[in-house]
């Protein structure tokens, strides 16, 4: 389990049945209350933004996400395309899931994939 206290940029965790990642993060102390973290989060199955306050102390199920190189092929019929630099598998995501990240990439650049349980997530 993790504690608000320990997100930090790049943290992915479990929470209201979803994947999310700390995109950016604010621990406020107002002058009356218990401290809060305002967090901005992407939602890593769907690529959505939010924005979200958590009491301090709260706790969630940390997720670990794998890393594997690959690299960016081509955009074509609304995915695109990678290939796995270990295995040279090619992978597909669709480009709703990118939120607009697709604009920045190059033919042969090379990126992190995210993986959960053998299924790609994002990329970096």
């Amino acid at each position: 389990m993790i504690e608000t206290n320990d997100l930090k940029n790049g943290t992915a965790f479990e929470y209201d049945n979803n994947i999310w990642q700390v995109v950016w993060f604010q621990h406020h102390k107002p002058g009356k209350g218990g401290a809060v973290m305002r967090l901005k989060l992407k939602n890593l199955r769907t690529g959505a933004l939010i924005d979200r306050t958590f009491k301090s102390g709260e706790k969630f199920r940390e997720v670990s996400l794998m890393r594997k190189k690959a690299q960016y092929l081509y955009t074509g019929s609304g995915k695109a395309h990678f290939m796995c630099s270990e295995t040279y598998e090619q992978i597909e995501m669709p480009l709703e899931h990118m939120a607009g990240a697709e604009k920045f990439l190059m033919e042969n650049m090379e990126v992190n994939a995210l993986y959960l349980d053998g299924s790609i997530l994002d990329v970096e």
